[in-house]
């Protein structure tokens, strides 16, 4: 028996080239540069609320640290947070309890100086990451209070070390 060995040669080319056709034929769009990725954090603010400005002595005066974000930035999962005080005219009292997301820690020892930390796995979604209750000492304006954010992160661990304290101080009569 006489074979032919030209014909397996020209069967095994023809599918090659099939095949490189086929290839070329399909050309499925490779994934280009990754596109610009929305800008974060450019509207995550921190400040302090607080219930009265010029308390009688002996009232109640509270004092919330509050976090405000944009659309683009996830809520407030984890803060270390300080509120300065004048302690003629204010003296610490204790935490007012939270909206029960998180836990909190704080430290209101030292006269004059409160702080704060906390996490929340799902971040504190109502936006006030801790309130201070104070016993007002005397009748008139608060003095300054001051706030400073040591560290704030969201909830996807993304740093937002970029926060913009919106109030700093608020200082004995300002309006807020």
């Amino acid at each position: 028996m006489i074979r032919d060995f030209r014909r397996p040669w020209r069967h095994r080319a023809s599918c090659a080239l099939m095949f490189l056709a086929s290839v070329a034929a399909c050309k499925e769009s490779m994934p280009g540069p990754p596109r610009a990725t929305l800008a974060t954090a450019k509207a995550v603010e921190a400040g302090l609320m607080v219930s009265t400005l010029s308390p009688e002595a002996g009232d109640t005066v509270v004092v919330a640290v509050r976090f405000h974000a944009g659309v683009e930035v996830r809520p407030a999962a984890s803060f270390t947070v300080r509120v300065t005080y004048d302690d003629a005219r204010l003296a610490f009292d204790a935490e007012v309890p939270g909206d029960g997301a998180g836990a909190r820690v704080v430290n209101g020892a030292i006269p004059g100086d409160v702080r704060a930390a906390g996490i929340a796995t799902d971040g504190f979604t109502d936006g006030t990451l801790v309130a201070f209750r104070f016993i007002a000492k005397s009748a008139g304006p608060l003095g300054t209070l001051r706030l400073s954010v040591d560290e704030l992160h969201a909830t996807d661990n993304e740093d937002l070390a970029r926060v913009v304290i919106r109030a700093t101080e608020i200082e004995p009569g300002m309006a807020r």
